[in-house]
């Protein structure tokens, strides 16, 4: 009878191949991890580009930017904006941009972000650097009753607006702080007038394009914890910008040198 000479694995050379290859499955995870959130800057540059066509339409056809990009959220009960119960955001009935010229709240949805449902109401914070600080309220927005806001009052001024967090665009998330949003698109960042105030602002019908911005977003930051956040500029570039510059400048960031 013919026996094989071939002997079996020993134990040594099983454990340098699991070694091995556990070698090679933590080189390749970081590279496919960073190669998914390039893809969902991606995406999330793409709805920036549909948010600015859908924006300078509705300009050109209100001859103003509206307060908000999605709008705050519906109510399902006439009552209280912050205490009703409110319908999902692809369930609003109205909106600055939604439905009549967005017609999908998903390009209002940044991939990375965690913030899934769509129900889910909270109130956001001006970002540091801003000439308004604590909560955005309906005064700061210059919100006017139930033609802008949807509700059967005027809102108080001093009442913060509840957004839904769904929506990636008109809030963001806080690096570092949990369950903490900022506003990121406001047609007025400052309470200065007059020719002291800065000139890149929403509010100004002539803001210098490539400095003024209309949105960014941080959840590739505080999810990903990627170094870049996408930000739109008026001029309709949708593009990475350095997350620490954001930090530090905010809404003035492209204005900085």
């Amino acid at each position: 009878m013919l026996r094989s000479n071939r002997s079996a694995f020993t134990l040594i050379e099983l454990l340098v191949v699991i070694a091995i290859i556990a070698i090679l499955a933590a080189l390749l995870f970081p590279v496919l991890g960073r190669a998914r959130e390039a893809s969902r800057q991606a995406g999330c540059i793409s709805n920036m580009s549909a948010l600015y066509t859908a924006y300078s339409a509705y300009a050109a056809d209100n001859s103003d930017q509206g307060p908000a990009m999605l709008f705050t959220y519906a109510q399902n009960l006439a009552g209280d904006p912050v205490t009703a119960n409110p319908v999902k955001a692809s369930e609003a009935k109205r909106g600055f941009l939604y439905p009549t010229y967005i017609n999908s709240v998903d390009k209002f949805h940044c991939p990375t972000s965690n913030q899934r449902n769509e129900s889910t109401i909270v109130n956001a914070s001006f970002p540091p650097g801003a000439g308004y600080t604590g909560a955005a309220t309906f005064g700061a927005f210059a919100f006017h009753g139930k033609r802008e806001t949807g509700f059967d009052f005027d809102a108080n001024a001093t009442t913060p607006i509840p957004l839904y967090s769904f929506d990636s665009y008109d809030l963001t998330s806080v690096p570092g702080t949990p369950n903490a949003f900022i506003t990121v698109y406001t047609k007025d960042w400052t309470a200065t007038s007059g020719q002291a105030d800065a000139k890149n602002q929403l509010k100004y019908r002539s803001p210098p394009l490539d400095r003024t911005i209309i949105t960014w977003c941080n959840f590739h930051v505080t999810v990903a914890g990627a170094e870049m956040s996408p930000m739109l500029l008026a001029s309709g570039s949708a593009k990475p910008w350095p997350y620490k510059k954001l930090l530090a400048n905010s809404w003035n960031a492209a204005n900085q040198p």
